[in-house]
């Protein structure tokens, strides 16, 4: 091995990529009036003045087949990051109603491998994907497949009942060679379908890749125009690596360690340049000081008496569901404070939070009402869906899933224009500095009850570019508004919502359910860090007795990017309040370094007779932090990690326990043979630091 300063991304990948699938074709396919486009389109030409520091800007128009289509595909290339966005604009410029639309392939690209010698081992190309969250241990677990030379075999994923990652995560790293591949990622909150395969006979071991908008069949009224969902590829090489210093095999990379560098390589992409940013900085999790929103006047000020009393560090003060309504299901939509709970609004309680230096939150669903809401009585034109009485039945069998309730039609300017403003109005009554969005509901039958014959899939479009631009909107007007990105755990990550919000206190439904174990929020932990650089969860429900969660390995378990802690209401022992200060601040502390590069030191597993263990590495500065569980029935008390990645050999690092404090200072050649962990007790979390030392 030898150490080498290496540039930044290699970016051949990236024009092969783009010479095949924007130059000599163009990365979509739809058809107008059973007739594919795609031919229609001209060369990319590049925007002018419309460029931004990260990104160049280009389109292709179609050319005018009538007097109604207008169809511009608009491209952004991210030179720098190996990365390139894209996204169809479709819009009918004529007086009367344009011909059908129809087989809309988002994404229809051929995937070739580098031009790069193969490993002796490197046979067929590999494909990875993750799990969705569907409230369960095994959330977001990645499987790894390789493709075999049968011309038959494909592999299809979708997204159920309109939420992005309910079933499988939007996201698609597919390995064509030993040290090349491809990540896609799908830009839509709702219904998407993917085909990945090998192309038939082709000795190149070309993928095709086409991911659409099932059963779309629509026909756009004059005036009308649509945004279509984004596509974001990331061609990558292992040399696609933008620290200044690492260890590089002098023969071969190997493809593994090449698939981890692509990842991190995603992450950077996400974290520059798709989150909402604050002061010109990406956003990141918070640590928030959760309580039930329907808990007593009362309670409230006795958990914030707490938090003062015993100076609870925390950002944000922030109540969950039921602070409206006898049912906080069935009864949303109004969004009226309950007067017996909080008899000065949400601003009295605000108030309260801000006397203990928390910014106040408070979950919101803002999409779904209950059909006996006032709101519903006074605007029923302003929702989707079917009306029946409290405890009945939808009479109809092909939308089951369409829950008691509503939805607000975000694709109906009038119905959007009304539920913003009821938005704007409650986050300037209270100052709310994060916004909690919640999304209980397989929307899909709302859409799919709403369409007509010929504009199937249409409301489903304009409900998300509705959705899209009021988040957009208020972000604008509030510029250091956080949007907390719930969507019943989880269950909205593409990243075309991860550009307006993050999930903060729950990124899985799982810490609520029944034979949850704190294994599973680990693995959470290490299973979505593959594709997102920000994401964080709740230590325990808001609705359970806090003393639940005074247990360390659970806390450590739950830390990421930010973390929920249920607020104590008992008065606390002076033991007791020392335990949370340390948590809260451990997590302070770690925090940022989660949106760092992310390395699996043990492989992933929830098993209770093994070890978990991850780091965390900041390219920046070349500091880190590990993570390293002993489960409840592990019998070894000792692992070595080698941290191959990241670390100076000839540089001193300073080793930190959390809590034993600083242990040692040690070469950098010898944490990449290997650092020794030992933990003596079984359920137990070490969490080490390790700090470039200054040079003389």
């Amino acid at each position: 091995m030898e150490y080498k300063k290496i540039n930044n991304i290699n970016k051949n990948y990236l024009k092969l990529f783009l010479e095949n699938n924007f130059l000599k074709s163009k990365p979509f396919s739809f058809c107008y009036n059973g007739t594919n486009v795609v031919s229609e389109f001209g060369d990319l030409i590049k925007k002018e003045g419309e460029q931004n520091e990260n990104y160049e800007l280009y389109e292709s128009k179609m050319a005018q087949i009538d007097e109604c289509l207008d169809a511009v595909l608009k491209v952004k290339i991210y030179e720098e990051y190996s990365a390139v966005e894209w996204w169809l604009e479709l819009e009918n410029i004529g007086n009367y109603d344009s011909n059908i639309i129809s087989e809309i392939n988002y994404c229809d690209i051929g995937i070739n491998p580098n031009i790069k010698p193969e490993a002796p081992n490197w046979e067929w190309p590999m494909l990875a994907y993750s799990r969705g969250s569907q409230a369960r241990k095994d959330d977001f677990m990645m499987t790894k497949m390789q493709f075999w030379p049968d011309p038959g075999q494909t592999c299809e994923f979708e997204c159920i009942y309109g939420r992005s990652s309910s079933e499988y995560m939007p996201y698609f790293n597919i390995q064509t060679s030993s040290s090349a591949g491809v990540i896609l990622a799908i830009g839509w909150s709702g219904t998407w379908k993917a085909q990945i395969r090998i192309k038939p006979h082709c000795p190149e071991r070309t993928v095709l890749s086409k991911i659409s908008f099932p059963d779309a069949y629509f026909r756009l009224h004059p005036k009308e125009k649509i945004i279509l969902p984004t596509m974001l590829a990331m061609p990558w090489e292992y040399s696609c690596y933008k620290t200044s210093y690492e260890f590089i095999e002098k023969d071969c990379i190997g493809a593994e360690k090449a698939f981890d560098r692509s990842h991190n390589d995603f992450r950077r992409l996400i974290y520059d340049n798709m989150l909402p940013k604050i002061n010109n900085k990406p956003i990141e999790g918070k640590i928030c000081l959760r309580a039930w929103g329907g808990f007593k006047k009362e309670q409230h000020e006795r958990k914030i008496e707490n938090i003062k009393k015993h100076n609870l560090k925390g950002e944000s003060y922030a109540i969950d569901a039921g602070w409206y309504g006898e049912d906080w299901h069935q009864d949303a939509g109004d969004w009226e404070p309950l007067p017996e709970l909080f008899p000065n609004g949400l601003k009295g309680l605000a108030d309260l939070a801000k006397e203990a230096n928390l910014e106040f939150s408070a979950w919101f669903e803002l999409e779904r009402a209950g059909t006996t809401a006032k709101n519903v009585a006074e605007h029923r034109e302003y929702y989707l869906g079917h009306t029946f009485k409290r405890g009945g039945y939808i009479p109809m069998e092909n939308y089951v899933n369409m829950w008691y309730g509503l939805l607000v039609n975000f694709g109906y300017e009038p119905a959007r224009q009304w539920i913003k403003n009821k938005v704007i109005d409650t986050i300037k009554s209270c100052d709310m500095k994060i916004f909690r969005i919640d999304y209980n509901v397989w929307p899909a039958d709302f859409w799919h009850y709403s369409d007509t014959c010929d504009r199937k899939g249409l409301t489903e479009i304009k409900y998300m570019n509705g959705l899209y631009k009021t988040f957009d909107e208020l972000l604008e007007l509030f510029p250091d508004l956080i949007i907390d990105n719930c969507a019943g755990g989880g269950r909205r990550l593409d990243y075309a919502m991860g550009k307006r919000s993050i999930p903060i206190m729950c990124r899985s439904d799982y810490f609520t359910a029944k034979d949850y174990k704190p294994e599973g929020i680990q693995a959470h932990t290490y299973a979505l860090s593959s594709w997102l650089p920000v994401h964080s969860d709740s230590a325990g429900s808001c609705m359970a007795h806090s003393a639940l969660c005074m247990d360390t390995y659970k806390f450590r378990s739950s830390i990421c990017s930010g973390i929920g802690v249920p607020v104590p209401e008992w008065e606390l022992s002076e033991e007791e309040a020392a335990w949370y200060r340390k948590m809260l601040n451990d997590a302070f502390r770690i925090r940022p370094y989660m949106c760092k590069d992310f390395y699996p030191l043990t492989g992933y597993n929830f098993s209770l007779k093994d070890w978990l263990a991850y780091r965390f590495h900041d390219y920046d500065t070349g500091n880190g932090v590990i993570f390293a569980f002993r489960r409840e029935e592990s019998c070894a008390e000792r692992y070595v990690f080698e941290l191959t990645e990241g670390i100076d050999p000839s540089r001193y690092y300073t080793i930190e326990d959390i809590d034993e404090g600083i242990m040692q200072s040690v070469l950098g050649s010898q944490l990449i043979e290997g650092i020794p962990f030992h933990i003596t007790e079984k359920r137990k979390c070490r969490i080490v630091f390790y700090n470039l030392e200054k040079e003389d």
